[in-house]
């Protein structure tokens, strides 16, 4: 028997009656009830297969974190560091050193500090 993929593909992304512990933020936002496989640390959302490609499609969202465990996203939003350093490829400035009171990225901070 033949199984017409596009079926099998608009099944898999329509309302489902199976609760997911952590559904696809994104999803969850359009009434879609997905299952969720990665956490964005940055974005604070869970994403399904199909939004973790479109998310990845961005270059500014390249690189943010995703974690392999999926959670409950935040409910206050918290300030994260965007300003990127110009010296090692764009990484975040997200290190302070506090006795010198100095900022700068990972790199920065391992390699001139």
């Amino acid at each position: 028997m033949a199984v017409d993929g596009r079926k099998i593909r608009q099944s898999l992304y329509q309302d489902s009656d199976i609760e997911h512990d952590f559904p696809c933020s994104p999803c969850s936002k359009e009434g879609k009830n997905v299952a969720a496989i990665k956490h964005c640390v940055e974005c604070d959302e869970n994403l399904c297969q199909k939004c973790l490609g479109d998310h990845n499609k961005f270059s500014v969202m390249k690189g943010h974190q995703l974690l392999d465990t999926v959670k409950q996203p935040s409910r206050k939003k918290q300030e994260l560091p965007r300003q990127r350093c110009e010296k090692h490829g764009g990484k975040l400035i997200d290190v302070y050193c506090a006795g010198h009171d100095k900022v700068g990225c990972s790199t920065c901070m391992t390699v001139e500090h």
